[in-house]
């Protein structure tokens, strides 16, 4: 049996309740992600646990700060219900929202948003649909007030840039899915 990855940081981590181990959430795209379970009077309630990945994004503290920057700026403006569909970041014990551990990895953590679901492979137009709806109503909200993000990955935030790659690849339309 594989040693509970998330053991160690789930109790520094400010998150109520005892601990009861974690499960793998999706395929870790870029960072490895989990759902830890804990025991409360309440009940089980879930928090979300990414170790991330440094060759991808060496500079956490920036790629946080615009994490934070970003939930911040959605909050804003919203009713109390849609304020709570806004992921959270939880913070450690000491403070702070990263966490190194004895290995030299780099954790953060999220409550869990119930009823949220995660998939890796877009399985029909309607999954597609709502992803770009989401996405869609993410941007509407954002360029009302349009947070200071670092550059973390050059070109990233370039959404014209992005655009105008779609825009040529939809008219180069090079495996024939266009239609």
């Amino acid at each position: 049996m594989r040693p509970d990855p998330c053991r160690e940081s789930a109790a520094r981590f400010d998150v109520a309740g005892r601990y009861l181990g974690s499960e793998r959430l999706g395929s870790g795209h870029i960072h490895e992600t989990w759902r830890g379970r804990f025991a409360t009077p309440e009940g089980v309630r879930s928090a979300v646990f990414q170790r991330l990945n440094r060759n991808v994004f060496p500079d956490v503290c920036a790629l946080t700060a615009n994490l934070l920057a970003l939930t911040r700026a959605l909050r804003q403006g919203w009713g109390a219900e849609a304020a709570r569909r806004v992921l959270r970041v939880v913070e450690t014990r000491a403070g702070g929202v990263l966490l190194h551990d004895a290995r030299g990895d780099c954790w953060r953590c999220f409550d869990f948003i119930e009823g949220s679901r995660s998939i890796d492979r877009v399985g029909d137009p309607g999954d597609a649909f709502a992803a770009a709806r989401a996405f869609g109503d993410f941007a509407r909200r954002l360029a009302r007030r349009p947070p200071r993000l670092a550059e973390v990955l050059p070109g990233f935030h370039h959404t014209p840039a992005r655009l105008a790659r779609l825009e040529q690849a939809a008219r180069l339309d090079p495996r024939a899915r266009r239609a």
